[in-house]
């Protein structure tokens, strides 16, 4: 159901307007990520669970919901869905390999 609702947004507004779009929501995510990084920099509590951080956190997680969107909607656009779960299927197995590197070297000192 998502999907088609995903593939009916994308056509109406079209490929130019929705990478766009894309960009814009991409720099929001940014901004709500970088104020929670602040936060943690500026707050000298051990713990620092507080109404503020719990309000960047859900700011975070809207922000995160737009961007899946509208990449949804670009993938559908350009037809690169399956490019992009190989992709992402490579990446997380060429991370996991460093991790299994990185971990067999730390047992080598």
């Amino acid at each position: 159901m998502t999907e088609a609702k995903i593939q009916r947004i994308f056509k109406h507004y079209g490929e130019q307007s929705q990478l766009i779009k894309t960009q814009e929501e991409l720099k929001e995510l940014d901004e709500a990520i970088q104020k929670l990084i602040d936060l943690r920099k500026n707050d000298k509590r051990t713990s620092f669970y507080n109404t503020e951080r719990d309000f960047l956190k859900d700011h975070i997680a809207e922000e995160l919901a737009d961007v899946r969107i509208m990449l949804d909607q670009i993938e559908f656009g350009l037809r690169i869905e399956k490019r992009c779960a190989d992709w992402r299927e490579f990446k997380i197995q060429r991370q996991l390999k460093r991790i299994e590197s990185d971990a067999h070297i730390g047992t080598q000192v």
